[in-house]
């Protein structure tokens, strides 16, 4: 049996021993390398196109509106090629985040695209009748990479 190997989630610690035996790689108890990242299919490739522009406008106020109308040029392809960074456990699950950088008059803006699984209700109507694994995408700003750290200094020194 493995030696437990605990990270914090937010429903408290995980033990990750059996993910790091699988080729996992701890880089600082919160975010992980996974050897094999999930991957955007086509389906959630066109969501984070559709979604992108509405995202930067509540997420980044500055960026200028002939910027963001411009925004619906980048091909599928273009958001497919993102990097993969890392992965972390928010309830447990795989979280696989990926990073796009927009350069906007010499202003970098992090965007971060995140394919994740949840635990999703099945229903008979209005009543619950199992539980299945769902794979879900997000995005999300510099303000929910910044929250991930306890401290600035922890995340001026993992920024991107």
């Amino acid at each position: 049996m493995e030696e437990p190997y605990y990270i914090n989630t937010a429903r408290g610690y995980y033990d990750i021993a059996e993910k790091l035996s699988s080729g996992y790689k701890d880089i600082d108890g919160i975010r992980l390398i996974n050897p094999s990242p999930m991957v955007f299919n086509h389906e959630e490739l066109k969501w984070i196109k559709e979604h992108l522009s509405d995202f930067l406008k509540q997420n980044y106020s500055d960026i200028p509106d002939d910027i963001l109308n411009q925004l619906h040029k980048i091909t599928l392809n273009e958001i497919k090629t993102r990097s993969y960074i890392f992965t972390w456990f928010f309830n447990t699950f795989d979280e696989d985040v990926y990073l796009m950088t927009l350069k906007v008059q010499n202003k970098l803006y992090n965007i971060y695209m995140i394919k994740y699984t949840e635990m999703e209700g099945i229903y008979d109507g209005t009543e619950l009748i199992d539980h299945k694994l769902a794979n879900k995408v997000r995005l999300e700003s510099e303000n929910w990479y910044k929250n991930l750290f306890s401290d600035e200094q922890e995340y001026l020194k993992s920024k991107y």
